[in-house]
């Protein structure tokens, strides 16, 4: 199931690398945006029917998106996660 965005803010979505294998390791994602958190409206964890996978969703105002994408980038989660932006 596709979550369905809301066009008023933006959204950085984050999975694991190591796809399912790797789906516990949010906890790490947690803990390296602690410090946006007033930026962040929503965030959920969701599981992909069709794969199993598990998926961090984070809603924000659309002019935060790019501080927290530069943020993980700055940060050793790069090398086990995969973010997108919409």
């Amino acid at each position: 199931m596709t979550p369905a965005y809301d066009p008023a803010y933006s959204y950085v979505v984050i999975e694991h690398r190591l796809g399912i294998k790797g789906q516990d390791n949010f906890l790490q994602v947690d803990a390296a945006l602690s410090c946006l958190k007033k930026k962040i409206v929503d965030q959920k964890l969701v599981r992909d029917s069709a794969t199993g996978e598990k998926r961090l969703i984070i809603k924000m105002k659309q002019q935060e998106t790019e501080e927290i994408m530069m943020f993980i980038l700055g940060t050793s989660l790069k090398k086990n996660f995969h973010c997108y932006v919409y």
